[in-house]
């Protein structure tokens, strides 16, 4: 739900500040599986990968090519509806999906690989919806209902993120949306329900911005997170937008923005 409000508010966005431009938009040549479009990303080799809730679809700048969940194919895609995507430093597509974990494609044997098994047991019913890379190789995977699940690819082994009371780094709700890593190395994980969360890889520290410890965020729903310029992160909230700043001591700020969308209708 949240990249579907992300995408309306960029249309809507271009269709205020390109009055009086020449802008056009082009449909390409084919057909894609399906219309409802949940993702997209770009490989190394500038195909365009776009995951629909019916199929994952690459496109070479000619046409459409589909993969679908096959039960007599192991290694075909682990369920047909794709909620994330990712391309890694290897150029290679993890994709999230809903409800069947995640499958890996390797872009240069055009084929789905057999995931390690403990990292399929222990995603096999997951509905994905983010999937992030940091700095050391390590591929965070944000889930509806069960926190975040850290994959180390170098040792094969898990870390996992999630509610559990009383219990020092839980996260404050297991509804995960979106992940990103800031310059300083330090992990921001949004929840939807729980506010926003910094992890400290370094020092193993969780921070919990939320009502409850008295944050400025605006409300505890966060969509999405993004970094832009000059480390700052902007938040995508249930009711609109936010940036945060850190400064050389880690010490956070919150600030509103002046931006809003044309309607103050729900999208």
């Amino acid at each position: 739900m949240s990249k579907h409000i992300l995408l309306i508010f960029i249309i809507q966005f271009l269709a205020i500040h390109t009055k009086g431009q020449d802008l056009k938009f082009y449909r390409p040549i084919g057909d894609i599986s399906q219309n409802s479009i949940t993702s997209i990303v770009q490989d190394q080799k500038g195909f365009l990968w776009f995951g629909t809730k019916y199929g994952l679809n690459s496109y070479n700048g000619v046409s459409f090519q589909d993969f679908l969940h096959n039960s007599d194919d192991s290694l075909s895609l682990s369920n047909s509806s794709v909620e994330s995507l990712l391309v890694d430093r290897e150029g290679n597509i993890w994709i999230g999906t809903f409800g069947g974990g995640i499958s890996y494609y390797n872009v240069e044997k055009k084929t789905f690989e057999a995931l390690n098994p403990l990292l399929k047991n222990v995603m096999k019913n997951d509905i994905v919806q983010d999937i992030f890379e940091d700095l050391d190789g390590d591929i965070w995977l944000a889930t509806e209902a069960s926190g975040v699940k850290v994959w180390n690819k170098k040792t094969s082994t898990f870390q996992k993120f999630h509610f559990e009371e009383n219990q020092k780094n839980s996260l404050p709700f297991n509804h995960v949306s979106s992940i990103e890593q800031d310059n300083q190395g330090m992990i921001w994980i949004a929840t939807w329900g729980g506010g926003l969360c910094r992890f400290d890889k370094q020092r193993k520290i969780l921070t919990i911005l939320n009502e409850k410890n008295g944050s400025t965020l605006n409300n505890d729903i966060v969509k999405h997170i993004h970094k832009g310029k000059e480390n700052r992160l902007w938040i995508g909230m249930h009711q609109g937008i936010q940036y945060l700043e850190q400064d050389q001591n880690n010490k956070i700020t919150v600030s509103y923005t002046h931006l809003t969308l044309p309607t103050n209708r729900e999208v």
